[in-house]
């Protein structure tokens, strides 16, 4: 798998997705201006007839809107993590075939184990 990376193609595939993430950050930022001010006149109007449970409300509301990119950004790094875990793992194992099979070869044959040609 890792004999076929290139590092150009790569390095071009992330420019993309850095211009896209870009672009949309770009194009979102308009429109997310424009909430502030309801973010701010429903807790104002709420609490001055009395009502607090808003606030309360729109506060978990946030904090449930913030939790989630987090998750998701843990749930890749624990794939990831695991992931290169199992890739190193099996790099060692074919490393230890690899050494296993010469030590079994020199034991068989000596210092000099004939050619299979």
């Amino acid at each position: 798998m890792w004999d076929k990376f290139d590092i150009t193609s790569f390095l071009g595939y992330l420019q993309r997705i850095a211009f896209f993430a870009f672009f949309l950050l770009w194009v979102g930022t308009n429109t997310a201006m424009g909430q502030c001010a309801m973010c701010k006149a429903v807790p104002q109007t709420n609490t001055q007839d009395g009502n607090v449970n808003t606030g309360k409300g729109l506060n978990l509301g946030i904090l449930y809107l913030l939790a989630m990119p987090f998750l998701l950004a843990a749930g890749i790094g624990v794939w990831w993590y695991l992931r290169s875990k199992k890739f190193a793992k099996e790099e060692q194992l074919r490393s230890m075939a690899s050494l296993s099979s010469k030590v079994n070869a020199e034991r068989l044959y000596g210092e000099n184990p004939p050619s299979l040609n």
